[in-house]
């Protein structure tokens, strides 16, 4: 009868009966040994039961308890390093994902601040090659004045102000990128 046999050659018969015997006698030892390894009693615990699943699928026999014992502590031992070093390789992945998300995004203020700088470049440049008293009114409204305010400043109609503003948004139409001209839009008003 199987009972009456030693554990060991129980063991060996790699049945149900073993697993089960294999798990009684060594599971919480080996979990201990794990979480020493791991620091945590989840993966100390997956560890520990993927080794019992494996040393059962494998069949080899042992020819003493000792031998299975140090089989099963040094396969404890391996699969929590492996654990260890996963953790390690993804900490590293993720911190070069970070790294590498925040360069893109320093690279895309930069690039978004280039930019408008280039856009305010264009408005700036553009308004300097109109006639004398046309820039004057857009540099005034730029600066936030009103039409009356800039006709008082400048000594014109409102009349003047408005047609001026007007000649100049179609004359910078032409010129300007649409965004250019749409900020441009956006200073004077």
């Amino acid at each position: 009868m199987i009972e009456d046999l030693p554990i060991l050659d129980r063991i060996n018969q790699w049945d149900e009966q073993s697993l089960r015997l294999i798990y009684k006698q060594h599971y919480k030892l080996l979990v201990a040994f794990g979480m020493q390894i791991i620091g945590n009693i989840e993966e100390a615990e997956d560890a520990v039961q993927d080794v019992l699943l494996k040393t059962w699928q494998q069949h080899n026999n042992y020819k003493t308890e000792g031998q299975l014992r140090a089989y099963l502590f040094n396969a404890v031992r391996n699969r929590c390093l492996t654990i260890l070093d996963h953790h390690q390789v993804t900490q590293k992945h993720k911190e070069h994902v970070i790294r590498e998300f925040r360069e893109m995004e320093m690279e895309s203020e930069e690039t978004i601040a280039l930019h408008k700088e280039e856009v305010y470049r264009q408005v700036f440049e553009a308004i300097d090659r109109m006639p004398d008293k046309q820039k004057e009114i857009f540099l005034l409204a730029i600066e936030g004045k009103q039409n009356k305010e800039i006709a008082e400043i400048l000594q014109i109609s409102v009349n003047t102000v408005k047609s001026q503003k007007r000649r100049g948004i179609d004359r910078l139409r032409d010129t300007l990128s649409p965004e250019a001209l749409s900020i441009l839009l956006l200073l004077l008003n």
